[in-house]
């Protein structure tokens, strides 16, 4: 850009108020800016700096209507100094869209200048404006040739806009953009063909022709496998490589991939991709040719590789995924010398030894008859005799051994030979083991997991299985088993705190009882960062409005539960930022294998699940007058853009739920489902997501009419996915939507106030339908026209009486003497027995129970409070 006396002389002006916002002085800046716009009032540089200081006092709406005015002026009165803090301010504040119409109105105006062209095609993929992508990347690209530039990093640009184009439909000219650039490509390719640094380029290319459809798939391999330069550039690329298997899978190459798997294990490769590419060729060419030489041919590899490389667990296992795919294909008649029992045993053998081996094994064993699994029980009983001791364990080889044994028998244990006292004491079984473990790792730093933690994790995964089949049979000892779950996982938490899958059961049976605050401390134990909140948050944040009604109001306890749950929301408010920029990175560095995949990312971290359920508690929170620490309008534009997303069927589920390691028979309700927080509800799910932002809608977006087809679609709901209140809260909206009669309503709140009553079910139950009563009287007081008001105030004091009377789990009194030993065992380790039993172990579980059911009754005071403030 040529030299400009007169900006020079507005930055000298203005240089005060650089430095007054590089220090962190933001007030003196904007006083300072005042001060210049006072005397200069077209000083367009000051208002610039001027609302980048005010955002960063916290200022965005100063700062944004400051930003309004400079977007107005015209493109003769911006410069390159004023655009730039202007830029930065509009990024700021999420703006993304007004900064790109900026920047391209500035560098339509000044058409020479390759800079301001650049920025303003940073800021189209910011706002993934693809067209505009391609048509800015190509005119710098021709820009940059003309002062013979040899990178073409901004055709290859263009290149990438067109192949982004190609996934939207709804652009004008998305059919013809993979045919042109296929060409655009080919052209260049005559004059700059590849080199050995062209591994994005060929890959982009590749993706490009893959894209355009069967006609071009065989030249897109030519280029990856047939040149010099493509076969050494997919050598060193997994990119190139996973797109060349997946070109020539859609070509049907299979004999192609079968023979270089084949020889890839031959060379000493132990990567599992080629075993399961060498299956996977195998299974497609029998189906092909109806003839099962390909399986055998495969088998007999295998078991020669599995006898040469013993030590090896991919060649070991890969017999059994052989057997395994074959059988769920119906295939297993082309197998001839595979023996499932023997592999098995043979791999248990080598490898019991190993933290892993049940791991291994443990997705075969639904491929056993029922005479292979007795042949199996009975080796790990032998097995199991060899290594059990009465004295602690010596070493690790016997402390996995032992551990993998435990876990195969639990996996191929037949739940209908199950009752609780058998589970309680298979889970004192497990305990003594436990103790036995913990000797050898005493002096392991607390930063460490011990080595026996899933023998405690499958004592209390035992003890929760007791504890609801008594609960099922309305035994009263379904409490003290619960409790000595609690207490299990408390003691092991000592000896390993960073036991998370112990501490993740341990916030889960908190939030069964209704103790809030203590699930959140132990949550906050885990150290979740980032984006790990969209994929485990759902681990607390379980329908955290009723969660935030069990907390005293106004309270210490409600404010820190209210940060944890905003910290949780910083992830996708970041993701919205961040993941553009990552975009914009990986385009200015040429990695174009990841572009695709990070939007990907992005569009399912805005469409996960688990937001639309954050937002969906906010809103509650919103209806409920209490305050989640989101401003209205944020959560009413939030609401309509997930019911949105909803109606277009875009969501996805991403919170990882293997986290939570199932240590039960196949057949017994998986974990998950016997800590489910609330008892009588499923996990939400899109189902439930759907039912309420259907009552949302009909309250905070009061302006949309649920008359349209797109909200018609949003209230199609499968209704045995959501619990029988929540089923209630939604038809009570649809009564009030359709002025249906006041009996109606009531007895939906009625049906409600019965469910708090029902014996033997967990607290979280009993508060579950309380807080729906709760929640369902504020949202008819909030929808208009209230109907029968004094009634529905009787039935909100019968929820407050029916939380009064009910009875809740008292604290134990004994507990048997094996369980004392075993205790005091983990409790003083390296000590088995003691001659003279003391009050320690019952006075951990009183402990433990007291500490559970403080949190409890905190919960019934505080939402018998917010009753009480309400009721009329």
């Amino acid at each position: 850009m040529s030299f400009n006396p007169v900006i020079l002389l507005q930055e000298r002006q203005c240089a005060p108020i650089y430095d007054d916002i590089d220090t962190g002085r933001n007030s003196a800046a904007v006083k300072r800016c005042d001060d210049l716009l006072t005397q200069q009032p077209n000083l367009h540089l000051a208002s610039s700096l001027k609302s980048i200081a005010l955002y960063r006092q916290g200022k965005k709406k100063e700062a944004s209507e400051v930003a309004d005015k400079l977007i107005e002026l015209s493109e003769s009165s911006l410069n390159s100094s004023i655009l730039a803090p202007l830029c930065m301010t509009l990024q700021s504040l999420g703006r993304d869209q007004d900064e790109a119409d900026l920047l391209e109105k500035y560098s339509k105006a000044q058409p020479g200048s390759i800079e301001w062209t650049k920025k303003a095609c940073t800021s189209f993929i910011r706002t993934k404006q693809w067209q505009k992508v391609q048509q800015t990347a190509l005119k710098i690209h021709k820009m940059v040739s003309t002062k013979k530039a040899t990178d073409d990093l901004y055709f290859w640009w263009s290149m990438q806009a067109y192949c982004l184009i190609a996934n939207d439909s709804s652009l004008m000219g998305y059919a013809l953009a993979l045919p042109l650039a296929h060409r655009m490509i080919s052209k260049q390719f005559e004059t700059k063909p590849l080199s050995q640094n062209s591994d994005e380029i060929l890959y982009l290319s590749g993706r490009i022709m893959q894209k355009e459809g069967e006609k071009a798939w065989q030249e897109a391999l030519t280029l990856l496998n047939e040149s010099e330069t493509g076969k050494a550039l997919c050598a060193k690329s997994l990119s190139l490589q996973a797109l060349r298997h997946d070109l020539r899978q859609s070509t049907g190459q299979w004999n192609v991939i079968n023979t270089e798997a084949i020889k890839a294990l031959d060379d000493g490769m132990r990567n599992w991709q080629a075993v399961e590419a060498a299956v996977e060729s195998a299974l497609a060419m029998a189906e092909t040719t109806s003839k099962p030489a390909s399986i055998r041919f495969v088998e007999e590899k295998f078991l020669k590789l599995a006898r040469q490389d013993k030590r090896d667990r991919t060649t070991r296992l890969a017999p059994l995924y052989l057997l395994k795919q074959t059988t769920e294909r119906e295939q297993q008649y082309a197998l001839q010398t595979i023996n499932f029992v023997q592999l098995f045993s043979s791999y248990f053998d080598d490898f019991k030894g190993k933290g892993c081996a049940y791991e291994d094994l443990e997705v075969y064993l639904s491929l056993a008859t029922g005479q292979e699994r007795q042949t199996i029980s009975q080796k790990l009983d032998e097995e199991e005799n060899k290594l059990q001791s009465d004295k602690p364990m010596s070493s690790l080889d016997e402390l996995y051994g032992l551990l993998n044994i435990a876990k195969l028998k639990r996996a191929m244990q037949d739940v209908t030979k199950i009752d609780a006292a058998s589970e309680e004491a298979l889970a004192l079984s497990y305990a003594q083991l436990y103790a036995k473990s913990l000797p050898m790792s005493k002096d392991l730093p607390k930063t460490e997991m011990q080595p026996g933690d899933d023998f405690a994790l499958l004592t209390v995964q035992a003890l929760v299985h007791a504890s609801s089949i008594r609960r099922k049979r309305d035994d009263n000892d379904w409490q003290k088993t619960l409790f000595l779950a609690s207490t299990v996982m408390k003691e092991g938490l000592k000896h390993s705190p960073k036991a998370y899958k112990l501490r993740i059961l341990q916030v889960r049976l908190l939030l069964q009882f209704g103790s809030v605050d203590q699930a959140r401390l132990q949550f906050e134990s885990l150290g979740i960062k980032a984006v790990q909140y969209d994929t485990l948050g759902w681990i607390l944040a379980h329908r955290y409005a009723h969660s935030t009604l069990l907390l005293p109001p106004s309270s210490e306890e409600e404010r820190q539960w209210l940060i944890s749950m905003r910290q949780m929301r910083n992830v996708w408010q970041e993701g919205k930022t961040q993941v553009p920029e990552m975009v914009c990175r990986a385009m200015e560095n040429g990695t174009f294998s990841r572009v695709e995949e990070l939007l990907l990312f992005g569009e399912k971290l805005t469409s996960s699940i688990a937001r639309q359920l954050h937002l969906i508690e906010a809103a509650r929170l919103e209806l409920m007058n209490i305050n989640p620490g989101i401003r209205e309008e944020v959560i009413k534009n939030e609401l309509q853009e997930a019911r949105e997303k909803v109606s277009a069927n875009t969501l996805y589920d991403q919170r990882d739920k293997s986290v939570i390691l199932n240590l039960l028979p196949p057949q017994a309700d998986d974990i998950i489902v016997q800590t489910e927080p609330t008892s009588t509800a499923k996990e939400p799910n899109e189902a439930y997501v759907r039912s309420m932002i259907s009552v949302l809608s009909s309250t905070l977006l009061s302006s949309q009419k649920d008359d349209d087809e797109k909200s018609k679609r949003v209230l199609k709901y499968d209704a045995s996915e959501i619990s029988a209140d929540e089923k209630d809260l939604v038809d009570i909206t649809t009564l009030l939507n359709d002025q249906a009669s006041s009996e109606e309503v009531l007895q939906r709140l009625d049906d409600m106030v019965k469910r708090i009553s029902i014996p033997n079910q967990l607290p979280s139950a009993t508060f579950h339908s309380a807080c729906i009563a709760f929640e369902t009287f504020r949202f008819i007081t909030s929808h208009g026209g209230c109907p029968a008001s004094g009634e529905v105030n009787n039935s909100l004091r019968k929820v407050r009486d029916a939380l009064q009377a009910y009875d809740w789990p008292a604290i134990p009194e004994k507990i048997s003497d094996e369980w004392e030993d075993v205790f005091h065992s983990i409790q003083n380790v390296g000590e088995i027995k003691k001659s003279n039993r003391s009050t320690t172990t019952l006075s951990s579980l009183k402990d433990t129970t007291q500490e559970i059911l403080r949190g409890t009754q905190m919960a019934v005071e505080s939402l018998i409070s917010r009753i009480d403030a309400v009721v009329q």
